[in-house]
Order: C-alpha cells, then sequence, then structure tokens
C-alpha cells in the first residue's frame, strides 16, 4: 500500500503563506507610497515653485541729477511680479514679502534728506513701512553725518559710534544705549542688503531732528 506525502510548504491557506502573502503587499504598499511621495517633492520642487518666483531681479531706476530721487514705474510688469500676489496697489505704494518679517511697504515719501549745515544730502535708498513704523537705512543716514555703523554678520551685531555708544541686533527688538535697554517697535534688519532701522529710534534715541514736507514727500534729518 502507498504512501503519499502531502506537502503543505506549497498550499497558499498555508497560516505561513499567508502571513509572508501580507509582508510582502504591506511592503509594496509602503514602496510604492514612498514612490509617491519623492514624485510630489519633485514636482513641487523643480517645476511648481520655479515658476511662482521671479526669473531675475529688477532694479529700480534713479533718475539723473543731484537728488539721487528714486522713482518706481508703477506700470512695469518686471517689477510688478516681485509684489505679492492678490494684493492691491495703492497710490506711492509698493508691497514685498520679506522671509523673516513678512509684508514690507514701500513707503509713500519717495526721498530722505540730510541737513548738513542748510546744505541737503539725499540718500540714494528710500524707507519703507511695517507694521505702520517707517524704516530707513541706518548706514547711509549716519554716514551722512559723519558717525559711524558698525556690521558684524557673525553676531548680527550693529554698533553706531556717536556721542553715545549705540548697540543692536537684527532682528532683535532691543536696543542697548550705554548700557541702558529700550525697547524697538520694528526690529533692524537687512533689507535690499541696507541695514534698515525704525525712523522713531533715530529720533528719539540719537538725538536727532525729523521733519517731513508739508505734501509728506520728503524726510529730511537734521542734528539736534
Amino acid at each position: 500500500m502507498a504512501i503519499i506525502k502531502l506537502n503543505h510548504s506549497n498550499n497558499p491557506k498555508n497560516p505561513r503563506n499567508m502571513a509572508s502573502n501580507n509582508i510582502n503587499k504591506r511592503t509594496i504598499i509602503l514602496i510604492s507610497i514612498l514612490l509617491l511621495l519623492i514624485v510630489i517633492a519633485f514636482v513641487v520642487n523643480f517645476i511648481i515653485m520655479p515658476e511662482s518666483q521671479p526669473s531675475e531681479e529688477v532694479e529700480v531706476p534713479v533718475s539723473q541729477g543731484n537728488t539721487h530721487r528714486k522713482e518706481i514705474d508703477m506700470e512695469d510688469m518686471e517689477f510688478a511680479r516681485k509684489i505679492m500676489e492678490n494684493m492691491e496697489w495703492r497710490e506711492e505704494t509698493e508691497l514685498y514679502r520679506d522671509p523673516f518679517f513678512g509684508p514690507i511697504e514701500l513707503s509713500g515719501v519717495l526721498e530722505i534728506a540730510i541737513d548738513e549745515g542748510g546744505e541737503l544730502a539725499f540718500l540714494e535708498n528710500p524707507p519703507v513701512i511695517q507694521d505702520g513704523r517707517t524704516l530707513v537705512p541706518l548706514q547711509e543716514i549716519m554716514e551722512n553725518l559723519e558717525d559711524s555703523v558698525h556690521w558684524n554678520p557673525k553676531t548680527k551685531e550693529i554698533i553706531i559710534k556717536r556721542e553715545a555708544n549705540v548697540l543692536l541686533y537684527l532682528g532683535e527688538y532691543e536696543a542697548e544705549i550705554n548700557g541702558e535697554i529700550f525697547k524697538l517697535d520694528v526690529p533692524p534688519q537687512i533689507i535690499d542688503d541696507k541695514i534698515m532701522v525704525p525712523l522713531r529710534f533715530i529720533s528719539e534715541k540719537l538725538g536727532l531732528i525729523v521733519n517731513y514736507d508739508d505734501d509728506g514727500r520728503k524726510i529730511t534729518i537734521s542734528v539736534n
């Protein structure tokens, strides 16, 4: 009488085979999800995002003459590409988005002048407005007043040498003047490679006189 041995190892209903099949299915699903995520990341980073960014930086033209007055062409579409999407234009105002501090407006004031004993020296860089506060180019103002500004990019220290020793930190809301701490409305920051500080700080803490002309188109800064 012949004895027949049944090989249960190839039986699909064998519990071991069923467990192995389940593991294989899970592995295939996980690999598929991983590949899908890689494809999505590639599409976002290399196809969608580059199209949403400006292809080039556009310089704002500066008019000829001694005033160094910056004029913004409201019709310049290349310039407009730098402006935040879905925002309405406002007269004499442009909107930017800073990667750290969010929306920044270019002020309706188109020029800043330094009064040097009755002679006006016009700055090349216009003010900007952030959170309702006007920011002005610190180094350009101090140099025109023959004061010095030292910037340490490693420590982010901004040191102003004037009658008082002033210490600021990029992105910080505190200023130190002769060892005393003062609060700032808006922190110092770099915009278009220029250190910008609140105009209120310039007038109140550095002892400078700030005046606006009648139509609000010019800021004049003079020594107290």
